[in-house]
């Protein structure tokens, strides 16, 4: 086959592309399929070797550049822009993003190539040039890393909870930017929440870093067993003059806001029940009809959809409280940029909520697990370093107690008040082995006491066996007291 043929059939690829719908995901197989079957597998080892973006406005760039493409880092390349104009734009933001295994980049205008962009020399990037001879290839020596590359150097500035584990980190930070919506999923005491809120912090503090124009101030949100779908998403309810009107509910005010969502424990809510017209716009590009404004029969419609542009809007809000429809829908509109995040508590998840497979395959879910004894024994050593060295060992004896049955199993933070509290009950007293274990008995109680509440019988006693007769932190009495004081608070 000579060059021109392959030039044709590469720019015939191209246009499938361009003139598939932007729903279609499988657009750019065509193009794939060209260099797989061009160059073989040695150069394209994988189905992400090779992208095609089609960009048709400025307020795309952004995202199919630093998001989209970033996030698959393919070795090669082609761009297309509707409009010249775009190009400048496009090759600005191509400088100061990071594509590791980048060979070469062809960027057209429409159908007609404009520039072929060479990072790295190979027998792929010598075929396009002989392809394309009227262009000049621009050699181009990556930059230091500026965007992509912020984990794992921008990772140890996370102030992180007690033992959780960097490569957890980086799966949340890599879960935001490629997914609209992500929850962390872990039993209580992880860390999940401080972790989430801290991820957020760095995110904001430096968004070009982490791939994101800019981010706002989260609105932060907890769920409760009497939330609605007029809660999370909104409805019609009665308004001041006693008419049914829609009122917004927490999803659309972060949307009109242009900020994140948070929801903290987010199966204290039933939402499988009440997340409604969600469960189709988070997994489609599809808008969502969220009913009408009033009960007027020409009432305008509430519309839920996504841009392509970073930022988040709300257009004809002003139907909202208007007395007479205006004939236009009011589109709360969300960029791709925006995001729903929260954390998820497994361990409550038979006593509160637990997710269906419908509701769990719209988020991202990275696991907080509770970390092994040795790496909580090891975090907490610097807490204990002052105390006698049946603090430190029966601290840990408890944890591993909870670590040893999964049903028992707690995070961290649910123990890291104990240092603090035996130190302050042996001011000016004698460290007897008899206080010391009282004193951890009593801060277990307050910490975990409404853990053992909720535990079933039969895991209560397993427990108690392992702390009492295996561990030997307590004797069967202070246990016996501690399952007691324990009913109080359940």
């Amino acid at each position: 086959m000579s060059m021109e043929d392959d030039r044709e059939e590469l720019l015939e690829a191209v246009r499938i592309g361009i003139e598939s719908p932007p729903a279609n995901s499988a657009k750019w197989k065509p193009l794939k399929m060209w260099f797989s079957g061009r160059f073989g597998e040695e150069a394209i080892p994988d189905m992400r070797a090779a992208e095609g973006k089609n960009i048709t406005s400025e307020k795309q760039v952004w995202n199919r550049i630093h998001n989209e493409l970033a996030g698959r880092d393919p070795k090669y390349a082609v761009l297309t822009a509707e409009e010249v104009d775009l190009l400048p734009h496009i090759k600005k933001h191509l400088d100061t993003t990071q594509y590791p295994r980048a060979r070469a980049f062809l960027l057209l205008d429409g159908l007609t190539p404009s520039e072929l962009q060479v990072y790295q020399p190979d027998e792929v990037t010598d075929a396009l040039e002989k392809m394309f001879p009227e262009l000049t290839p621009q050699y181009i020596e990556r930059p230091e890393h500026k965007a992509y590359g912020g984990p794992p150097s921008l990772l140890t500035a996370v102030p992180l909870p007690l033992a959780v584990d960097d490569r957890i980190v980086r799966m949340v930070l890599l879960s935001i930017r490629s997914s609209h919506a992500v929850i962390l999923v872990g039993p209580p005491g992880t860390g999940k929440t401080r972790l989430l809120n801290e991820v957020v912090r760095k995110i904001r503090e430096d968004p070009a870093a982490y791939g994101f124009s800019e981010v706002n101030e989260p609105i932060l949100a907890t769920p409760e067993e009497s939330w609605t779908t007029m809660d999370l998403l909104g409805g019609q309810t009665l308004s001041e003059d006693g008419d049914l009107r829609f009122r917004p509910g927490r999803v659309l005010e972060a949307i009109a806001e242009n900020r994140w969502l948070i929801l903290d424990e987010a199966n204290r809510a039933d939402l499988d029940r009440i997340f409604g017209g969600l469960l189709t716009w988070l997994s489609t590009d599809l808008p969502v009809d969220l009913g009408p404004v009033s009960t007027h029969v020409s009432a305008d419609q509430v519309v839920l959809a996504w841009n392509d542009g970073g930022q988040s809007t709300v257009e004809n809000q002003e139907a909202l409280s208007a007395s007479e429809p205006t004939g236009d829908p009011v589109r709360y509109i969300a960029g791709d940029q925006w995001r729903l995040l929260g954390t998820y508590n497994a361990a409550d998840a038979q006593r509160v909520f637990r997710w269906g497979q419908a509701l769990g395959r719209r988020f991202a879910r990275v696991p907080v697990p509770a970390p092994e004894p040795d790496a909580f024994a090891s975090a907490i050593l610097p807490m204990t370093d002052d105390l006698p060295d049946a603090v430190h060992g029966g601290i840990v004896n408890l944890y591993a107690a909870h670590y040893e049955i999964p049903s028992t199993r707690v995070g961290p933070a649910l123990f890291v008040h104990l240092p603090r509290y035996v130190e302050q009950g042996l001011i000016g007293q004698t460290p007897s082995e008899e206080l010391v274990a009282e004193l951890l008995a009593e801060g277990y109680l307050i910490g975990v006491g409404t853990r053992l509440s909720r535990l079933r019988p039969e895991e209560l006693a397993a427990l108690g066996d392992d702390v009492v007769n295996s561990r030997k932190v307590f004797d069967e009495a202070q246990w016996h007291w501690l399952v007691e004081k324990s009913e109080m608070l359940g």
